[in-house]
């Protein structure tokens, strides 16, 4: 009898069987895997505050959530539980909160992020190649990008969960256990989704994408790979019903800032931004030498199902509008992703020596740790700066009425002084009303009851510039001058100039340093005079 040749699926399902059958590498192992995801929460170990920028208004909502923001809280804001796709680490510190403090429970959860996007990675990388490539390390820093460094805490969790959740996706596919998984990610998708919308949408593409490549390897004829998948992918849809549930109640989808070019080019040059310009320039440029080793190499095997996915994700960068669903940032969040999706996309060489696999990931591992190292001491001075500035709130009494404004210079400096929410530490650590809180229908639980409707009490009337450079910030002159005072006890600013002169009549210095100074309000402002 004459054996007929294997069908393409099945020399496709050997060729990946051959691969997890061969001797893995020291930096291939499920320890190495795990040490590499501690190690990339190092630069958050020495901050008492993660350093990013929204942390901070994060943790005075947490304050006000858990009931730790003082007996006059109840006066000043709303709390009100909602089904919403922005939930992750607001649910995960009520388990945190209560074991360790709001602070350092707070600092745990955001310390756990890296490590789950790092782990994330590398299963997902490892699931769809058969084996950790060595490029995949090049990837690592990107847990660090522009996105998480600005304290988008819950979409960069969402987007954790979402690369673990593809290598558990692709490894249900391959064992054709489809039923199981069809089972499974009905409650995962909506776990993602409510960690953060945007995480949500991340897995689609990404399982969107496995799938193709697992369908073509079953030799579906191409033209119905879209198809097929998108049809396999509707067990994700669940997410959908509160999804827009939620968005009728909120008034519907609200997006702006459509094709916004000039700032789409600068989240690309600042993809991985922190504090050294040129050092961050660099790096980001590193990131492309997976694929020049790729196109060197040869017997190279791309990722199909990594490759559709960083297409889309680059589309969507593309065609997103600078907000969405009342998110700000909506199209720079996915960037980053698309690179490190494009970089997974470069598979193990087969015909390399062991030698110069290692070397790579060797390299790989470097910039990884290079780039952990600079964070890390970068870390410990924003903690610096921070300690420094904070120190003030020691001579602000409890329970008081606090407006803050804090210097923003209008040119655009590389490393951002991260202080933009440092108000909100009055709220979680002297129980005062802060001006710093968003309150946003539909994507945030707290709701700004103090002087409803003023223009002074929520996100961004904190912000202020030393000049007429932005429109939805005022001057600090014209903020201290025309703020009302009759409805706060004290006025902190934050990060002046010294060169830069404000009217402080009817205000009383109270503690004044090189960070900041707290004024005691004396004397209200003539009537009819704050805007």
């Amino acid at each position: 009898m004459t054996r007929q040749p294997p069908r393409h699926s099945d020399f496709q399902a050997q060729r990946g069987q051959d691969q997890r059958q061969r001797p893995l590498f020291w930096w291939q192992n499920s320890w190495f895997i795990i040490l590499a995801s501690l190690i990339s929460s190092v630069p958050l170990l020495y901050p008492a505050i993660p350093p990013l920028v929204d942390v901070p208004g994060h943790m005075g909502r947490y304050a006000v959530q858990l009931g730790l923001a003082g007996p006059n809280a109840s006066l000043w804001y709303d709390f009100n539980w909602t089904l919403i796709g922005n939930l992750g680490v607001d649910l995960l510190v009520m388990l945190f909160a209560p074991l360790f403090g709001l602070e350092l429970g707070t600092k745990l959860i955001v310390m756990m992020i890296p490590a789950l996007q790092v782990l994330g990675f590398l299963l997902a990388a490892r699931e769809v190649h058969g084996q950790v490539p060595p490029t995949a390390y090049f990837a690592l820093p990107i847990a660090y990008s522009f996105p998480f460094q600005f304290g988008f805490i819950n979409f960069a969790l969402s987007a954790a969960l979402a690369f673990l959740a593809l290598a558990l996706w692709v490894r249900l596919g391959r064992q054709e256990r489809l039923a199981l998984r069809a089972v499974l990610f009905v409650p995962i998708s909506l776990l993602i989704w409510l960690t953060h919308t945007f995480g949500f949408g991340l897995l689609g593409l990404l399982a969107f994408g496995a799938e193709v490549a697992r369908l073509q390897r079953t030799g579906a004829r191409w033209w119905s790979l879209p198809f097929l998948a998108a049809v396999h992918c509707l067990v994700l849809i669940t997410p959908f019903i509160p999804m827009l549930a939620g968005r009728s109640d909120a008034g519907g989808v609200q997006a702006s800032g459509w094709f916004q070019w000039q700032l789409k080019e600068a989240w690309v040059r600042m993809m991985l931004r922190d504090r050294w310009e040129n050092f961050d320039k660099f790096s980001a440029l590193a990131l492309a030498f997976p694929f020049l080793l790729a196109f060197w190499w040869k017997g190279v095997r791309w990722s199909g199902g990594f490759l559709v996915s960083a297409l889309l994700c680059g589309a969507l960068f593309v065609l997103l509008p600078r907000i969405l669903f009342g998110s700000a940032y909506a199209d720079m969040r996915l960037f980053p992703f698309a690179v490190a999706t494009a970089i997974l996309m470069v598979g193990p060489a087969n015909r390399i020596p062991g030698w110069v696999a290692t070397g790579v990931a060797v390299l790989g591992l470097s910039f990884f740790a290079v780039r952990t190292t600079a964070t890390t001491i970068s870390f410990g001075l924003y903690h610096k700066d921070h300690q420094a500035t904070l120190a003030i709130l020691d001579d602000l009494p409890k329970n008081s009425r606090l407006i803050s404004f804090v210097y923003k210079p209008c040119t655009v400096d590389w490393a951002k002084h991260r202080r933009d929410h440092l108000p909100a530490m009055a709220l979680v650590r002297r129980g005062a009303f802060t001006n710093d809180q968003w309150d946003l229908a539909g994507s945030q639980l707290i709701r700004v009851k103090y002087l409803e409707g003023s223009r002074w009490t929520n996100d961004p009337s904190q912000l202020v510039t030393g000049g007429p450079c932005r429109r939805d910030w005022r001057t600090m002159a014209a903020a201290v001058e025309n703020f009302p005072r009759e409805k706060f006890d004290y006025l902190w600013i934050i990060g002046k100039p010294k060169r830069m002169m404000i009217d402080e009549n009817g205000l009383q210095v109270m503690q004044q340093d090189e960070k900041g100074v707290l004024y005691r309000i004396v004397q209200p402002m003539p009537q009819g005079k704050a805007r």
